[in-house]
């Protein structure tokens, strides 16, 4: 999605709560500048004014950019010119579902991105709401249609720079469909985000998976599309909160890492490279379903033998990435 680089890793922790999801009032539409291919928007390019400095990795920005598929935004010092986005290092945040104006599918009705502000100042967020969104693969597949639609907002707050996503009323009659073959939507955040950098690689980051009420923040290199999703659609209500936990590192510090073997797993993993004592592991399947967890002891293998035959991922925790393996 985004060419990415390793620099300082100012890395976020998971929370959830259900409170009353509240369509906006006194919003305002956003001003999309290019609606994609299609006649209404698609991958819509446009600028959220903010009324405040939002901090984020050691720096306060006053605006965002919803920039690609999905609701996700860059966050940094971005300059657009010619149909070009230029910047140096930004962040990012939000869904990575390609969402869609369901009114270019035949008789369906539009799919609406409004914002606004509330709060007194120091306390304000910016609340970004995509009613009624629609998807690509639906409105654009073989049979046009917009059935499945989603509610949803993406809240920045103001002070101590807390990023939520907030799940209203869905209508999804097919899940993998819309979800790239997922059973549930994808959100992820990723900061020091080398913007012009051509290699694919990815600095810290956290991907939503698992149980919608009870999700997981896998961290690592992954890869958007085939690490998972939740494993399910949120309730109407449910909050995902995305709280800072500081800075780990320096700039141009490596973070720890891990590697597993084999790849390709009968019965045993062994772990390589030096591991915290008792350092937690999890496996995760391919649905977001966290399937074992343990603690590591010495160099003794991890007994692999009751899983099921398929692709697994492997994680384990204060460490930089997530590895991948098969399950013969």
């Amino acid at each position: 999605m985004l060419g990415i680089a390793s620099f300082a890793q100012n890395t976020y922790t998971l929370s959830t709560y259900t409170s009353t999801y509240t369509e906006l009032t006194n919003a305002t539409p956003v001003n999309i500048i290019e609606e994609g291919e299609g006649e209404h928007w698609d991958d819509p390019l446009f600028f959220i004014d903010l009324d405040f400095g939002f901090p984020i990795g050691g720096s306060t920005y006053n605006s965002l950019i919803q920039f690609g598929d999905g609701a996700a935004f860059l966050i940094g010092n971005i300059n657009y010119e010619d149909t070009t986005l230029t910047s140096s290092i930004v962040h990012f945040f939000g869904m990575l579902d390609d969402f869609v104006d369901g009114a270019d599918a035949p008789e369906s009705l539009a799919s609406e991105i409004t914002h606004n502000t509330t709060g007194d100042i120091g306390n304000r967020i910016t609340k970004i709401e995509y009613k009624d969104a629609a998807f690509y693969e639906e409105v654009y597949g073989m049979e046009p249609s917009a059935e499945n639609r989603m509610n949803f907002q993406l809240w920045f707050y103001e002070n101590d720079g807390i990023m939520e996503v907030h799940f209203g009323e869905s209508n999804i009659t097919d899940p993998a469909l819309v979800f790239y073959e997922n059973p549930g939507p994808s959100m992820m955040i990723a900061t020091d985000i080398d913007f012009e950098d051509e290699n694919e690689g990815l600095s810290w980051a956290g991907l939503v998976i698992g149980n919608p009420a009870t999700p997981t923040l896998l961290q690592g290199n992954f890869d958007i599309i085939e690490d998972g999703s939740l494993n399910g659609i949120p309730e109407s209500g449910r909050v995902y909160r995305f709280s800072p936990s500081g800075s780990v590192g320096i700039a141009n510090a490596e973070t720890p890492a891990f590697s597993i073997y084999p790849t390709l797993v009968q019965n045993q993993i062994w772990v390589k490279d030096p591991v915290p004592t008792n350092a937690v592991y999890r496996i995760i399947d391919i649905a977001g379903k966290q399937v074992k967890t343990g603690s590591l002891t010495g160099n003794n293998p991890l007994d692999a033998s009751d899983l099921n035959a398929g692709l697994y991922i492997f994680s384990i925790d204060g460490m930089a990435n997530a590895v991948k393996f098969v399950k013969e």
